[in-house]
């Protein structure tokens, strides 16, 4: 893999999962504000958002550690998008119940 497709790759991918990351965050704190919601969803949510890093960044380093290097900063970064990929798509939808 030539330099400047690897460089280029990982900046899309990593500006990517950053404006996605951002909206997220913007969208869990309006959620998760005193009063915006039943308080044991704000608690699922919050074990959700605690739980879920960890998981995806096990996985996105151990696909990193087997993948070829050619393929390995789309292999490393495909759990973490899935992921905040995920939460954007639920959080958009009124994926929140009673909010």
């Amino acid at each position: 893999m030539d330099p400047m497709t690897f460089w280029s790759d990982l900046c899309l991918r990593s500006a990517r999962v950053s404006a996605l990351a951002g909206e997220v965050i913007a969208r869990r704190v309006a959620y998760l504000a005193p009063g915006a919601a039943d308080p044991f969803d704000q608690i699922a949510e919050a074990f959700q958002m605690t739980m879920e890093k960890p998981a995806a960044f096990m996985e996105s380093c151990a696909r990193l550690s087997f993948s070829p290097a050619e393929t390995a900063v789309a292999e490393a970064f495909a759990p973490i998008e899935r992921c905040v990929q995920a939460n954007a798509r639920r959080l958009r939808g009124g994926g929140f119940p009673g909010f």
